[in-house]
């Protein structure tokens, strides 16, 4: 028979441990809603720094960033040092169907002809110098859209010394996008970008487009060099055109075979007419200096409205609908403003 006096201390062992079974259990419930409360309570901070969209340079010049989904998505990279000088450039052409890349690097000591300036300047100079609207990035913007002749749909700008795309660094980037260490340190890395890039997309707009970027396959991200189509120190524009349209040729606007006619002043007319070939459309009429044109337009005269959304991006206007007396798709009229819609003066 068991001991009475043994039976009443297992009783109370019993009923101590038990007790510390409760004040555990109430420590872990009352930690438990400590962490649940603090984080409700910076949940709205959290998502308002995740959704806080990335500076823009401030420029009138510069239209909102866009993916397209019925032709290519040009998109122009900087690379600034902290002492705010032009380290790199260099252009990210997105396929249609978003399953390829072409990375182009745009050597910035060349030197590339402006029309708005009438002489050669290298990219890096004109960004120094500031020859439009006395802004460093503006200038590289405009003149790197003249040396290019297509249409740009974006940009992002990102301070940090040493920062070159070149092949290493664009894959190295993609291997790390979207990984498991990425989303345990997202928001640091966010931070880190709000104080380092500037881009004219918004968050909506950035999460497909560098989902897209990650799922590229390896062998459809190509990375060249534009100094390939430089005749010594300075960009030939035909050179220039021929590289371009053997990396991204927007075949789906090369399948409109659509005919634009081009009227206006013969230098800008020079540079519409580049776009129009380089985009795959052929051009009429180039050039007009005897009559004169207030207003710069892009008038859609036929159903072919890709290369009129195109041309009409690379200037800085809408498309508008109407009739084109010559019987071409599309007619684009330089007006007198054309100076300071696509040149900022």
């Amino acid at each position: 028979m068991r001991n009475p006096a043994r039976r009443i201390y297992d009783h109370h062992k019993n009923r101590k441990g038990s007790k510390t079974k409760k004040l555990t259990k109430l420590f872990i419930l009352i930690v438990f809603l400590f962490i649940i409360g603090n984080l409700l309570v910076r949940l709205p901070s959290l998502f308002k720094n995740l959704n806080k969209p990335f500076d823009k340079i401030q420029s009138k010049l510069i239209q909102e960033g866009s993916i397209n989904d019925e032709y290519r998505t040009n998109i122009i990279l900087f690379s600034m040092s902290n002492k705010d000088n032009l380290q790199d450039l260099a252009l990210a052409s997105f396929s249609p169907s978003k399953n390829a890349v072409s990375i182009i690097r745009i050597p910035i000591s060349v030197q590339a002809y402006s029309t708005g300036i009438n002489e050669f300047v290298s990219l890096g100079a004109a960004y120094f110098a500031k020859p439009y609207v006395d802004s460093g990035f503006d200038s590289a913007y405009i003149i790197s859209k003249e040396t290019l002749a297509i249409p740009i749909d974006g940009y992002f700008v990102f301070r940090e010394d040493r920062l070159e795309f070149d092949e290493k660094t664009v894959r190295k980037i993609k291997e790390k996008l979207y990984s498991p260490g990425f989303f345990f340190r997202f928001l640091s890395y966010k931070n880190y970008l709000d104080k380092h890039m500037n881009t004219n997309y918004s968050i909506s707009k950035l999460w497909p487009l560098s989902w897209n970027f990650k799922e590229i396959s390896a062998e459809k991200l190509k990375v060249s060099d534009l100094k390939e189509a430089a005749a010594g120190k300075q960009f030939k524009q035909s050179d220039t055109d021929n590289f371009l349209r053997g990396v991204i040729l927007d075949n789906s606007i090369v399948n409109e075979a659509s005919l634009v006619e081009v009227v206006g002043e013969a230098t800008v007319s020079n540079l519409i007419s580049r776009v129009v070939n380089n985009l795959g459309g052929s051009t009429i009429n180039f050039g007009d200096d005897v009559h004169n044109y207030p207003e710069t337009k892009v008038i859609l005269g036929s159903d072919n409205s890709k290369i009129a959304k195109r041309v009409a991006r690379f200037i800085g206007v809408e498309v508008e609908k109407g009739v084109v007396p010559s019987g071409a798709d599309v007619q684009v009229v330089i007006g007198d403003d054309f100076g300071k819609i696509f040149f900022g003066r």
